[in-house]
């Protein structure tokens, strides 16, 4: 293991690859918060380089910099030993680096062809055929796991997991040299598709890959190198032979974390959320759901089986086809109001499209689930309600008066949930809670999950991390394909039980 230092010592002999990105001493200022503080880091042609780092560490940040979108205050970066300030992203891309940010920086209007292609089109008054650009796009989108998506079909009306694909295959579009994503892996559903795109570029055309993610296990199964962050400040790097889950975390927090453990309290036997007949696709069959007092279920399956559409039916932001109880309430189908009414609370996937409000602060995007529309509050006031959830959260922020697009998406995240624990509700469902956050930032929410629970809130966690929801979940519903595959109660818990199920097998 390295320590920090000022800049990262030059590569052994037995790395012989040249140094395409040279980052030297970088420093970033937003206002009176240091993002990043004097950071070097070197990236080599071919390299497959993991960066990694609580939320609000600077790793954003960091690979902003380097893709254009934001300019170092202090510091310089080379790229093929010749400093670069670069204005726009597009002229990093001119230089062979590409950024899938957290983000999508799609035309939401546009088809699937046209935004791949669109980071080529120089000339606004070029004439295009539309039919040409399908034509190209099929082999890339076959490459990242799209085969059969029609490239005229418009952005706006894919899935998050397709949308994400889609911005990895534009970036791959662009033939870089350097392939930056930042938290890409846990927005594309089954991610192990793009992990064999990566090393086949990373083999074949010597592409630099640096990857921005939480995922242990995805650095151990891609890195040959880990670069941490803490707090602006570089921590320290692992090679491929130093890469333990502790020596990795213990760089991200400053120690060593234990195992998270299940809360251990068996749920209530009266039913709190009780679902029947529900259906999550038009054409497949209905099925019965129900969730105790004091219980998490979680909710399991790959890509496209249902997990997002089951919840957004139960929060009433689709017709589900079968009725629904809360405590033995009626509450109407498709009837976001009447969910609410219910207690019914839904934390989504997508939260800058449907969680936060950006330019707003974060004391105002907690406070408003006490509010009303977005009338004005006393900030007093504001303050006073999400003070105990950016601490109970850990979240970091300048300020609570900071506006949330500030923050760093783990954050966002965060924001998001606390704004959803503040209704304190009967039922809470959480899809992909933990997204995009960081190793500690998951144990904070795994615990506020368990103190929820505890107090008798009936909870529905849809991840598509299987270790989180065996960590846990209480049981474990899995779907395939819209229907429901089976259930495993926790005496069974095994990754082998809920992936045979959530490829259409049968439980044994």
């Amino acid at each position: 293991m390295t320590s920090a230092a000022p800049a990262l010592a030059a590569a052994a002999p037995s790395s012989p690859r040249p140094v395409v990105v040279d980052v030297d001493a970088v420093t970033k200022r937003f206002g009176p918060t240091v993002a990043l503080d004097a950071v070097s880091l070197r990236v080599r042609a071919g390299e497959l380089l993991c960066l990694a780092g609580e939320n609000g560490s600077g790793k954003s940040t960091l690979v902003w910099t380097i893709a254009g979108v934001q300019r170092p205050d202090g510091g310089r970066i080379l790229v093929d030993e010749r400093e670069v300030a670069y204005r726009t992203p597009r002229d990093a891309m001119d230089d062979g680096i590409a950024l899938v940010a957290q983000e999508p920086a799609a035309a939401r209007s546009l088809s699937v062809a046209e935004n791949l292609f669109l980071p080529g089109m120089r000339s606004p008054a070029r004439r295009v055929r539309r039919s040409e650009l399908a034509e190209r796009a099929v082999p890339l989108l076959e490459e990242v796991g799209l085969a059969g998506l029609d490239p005229r079909t418009l952005y706006r009306s894919l899935s998050q997991p397709q949308r994400e694909l889609v911005e990895i295959a534009r970036a791959i579009a662009t033939r870089p040299r350097v392939l930056i994503l930042d938290e890409a892996t846990t927005r594309v559903g089954d991610p192990e598709r793009l992990f064999e795109l990566l090393e086949r570029r990373n083999r074949d055309d010597e592409m630099a890959v640096v990857m921005i993610t939480h995922r242990l296990r995805e650095i151990r199964r891609l890195a040959r190198r880990v670069v941490v962050l803490r707090d602006g400040r570089l921590a320290g790097e692992l090679d491929s032979a130093e890469m333990t889950d502790e020596a990795i975390t213990a760089l991200m927090v400053g120690r060593e974390l234990g195992p998270h453990l299940h809360h251990g309290r068996a749920p209530h036997q009266d039913e709190r959320l009780a679902a029947r007949a529900i259906r999550v696709h038009p054409s497949r069959p209905p099925f019965d759901l129900s969730v105790r007092r004091g219980e998490i279920l979680g909710v399991a399956g790959l890509a496209g089986s249902g997990r997002t559409a089951l919840l957004r039916a139960l929060a009433g932001l689709r017709a589900h086809g079968g009725t629904m109880r809360v405590d033995g309430e009626p509450v109407r189908g498709g009837d976001v109001r009447s969910a609410l009414a219910a207690g019914v609370a839904l934390v989504p996937e997508d939260r800058i499209g449907q969680g936060v409000f950006p330019s707003l602060s974060v004391s105002r995007n907690v406070a408003l689930a006490r509010h009303r529309g977005l009338r004005r509050a006393r900030r007093r006031d504001e303050h006073e309600v999400t003070r105990p959830f950016v601490a109970q959260l850990a979240i970091r922020t300048a300020s609570l008066d900071s506006p949330v697009r500030a923050l760093s998406g783990g954050n966002q995240q965060k924001v998001v949930l606390a704004r959803t624990l503040l209704r304190t509700p009967s039922v809470l469902l959480l899809d992909e809670p933990t997204r995009g956050i960081d190793i500690g930032g998951k144990r904070d929410v795994y615990d506020a999950i368990a103190r929820l629970a505890d107090e008798g809130t009936a909870i529905v966690v849809a991840s598509s991390e299987l270790p989180e929801l065996l960590t846990v979940c209480d049981r474990i519903v899995v779907l395939h394909h819209g229907e429901l595959a089976g259930v495993v109660e926790r005496a069974d818990f095994s990754e082998e039980a809920v992936v045979v199920l959530s490829l259409g097998g049968t439980a044994s």
